[in-house]
């Protein structure tokens, strides 16, 4: 995870999460990211530019209520973060648990919002991992 996807009309970026806190928050980055600083501004010139720029946050874990972009950790992150959605970069967070027999159910998460807001997605109670053979 980490480098934009390009297409002919727009851009995807993704990142990965296992750090919540408390009330069930979880965070990112954990550490400064300038990577995911040039990711950001990479998805803002996209925006900008009227092309769709997506970004996908997964948090890996089932304890997951809500998320949030820490400006104490990289406050470059979250100023990149914060002028990506003003250019309107769209922002999907999903928490899935993590089990040795696949992924539970993913959920939508809010950010920077109230916690009651989580949406299940699915009725299946456990999506398989299949190896590839």
């Amino acid at each position: 995870m980490g480098k934009p996807l390009r297409t002919t009309s727009g851009a995807a970026g993704a990142k990965g999460i296992s750090l919540v806190v408390e009330n069930g928050v979880a965070r990112y980055p954990d550490s400064p990211t300038p990577r995911g600083v040039k990711q950001l501004k990479s998805l803002t010139r996209k925006a900008s530019a009227g092309h769709r720029a997506v970004l996908l946050f997964l948090v890996q874990r089932n304890d997951a209520r809500s998320f949030e972009v820490s400006a104490s950790r990289d406050p470059a992150y979250y100023q990149a973060f914060e002028a990506a959605i003003a250019a309107g970069v769209e922002v999907i967070v999903l928490g899935v648990s993590v089990h040795p027999e696949g992924f539970g159910k993913p959920k939508i998460l809010p950010y920077n919002t109230k916690v009651d807001d989580v949406i299940e997605l699915y009725d299946t109670s456990l999506i398989r991992l299949e190896k590839n053979t």
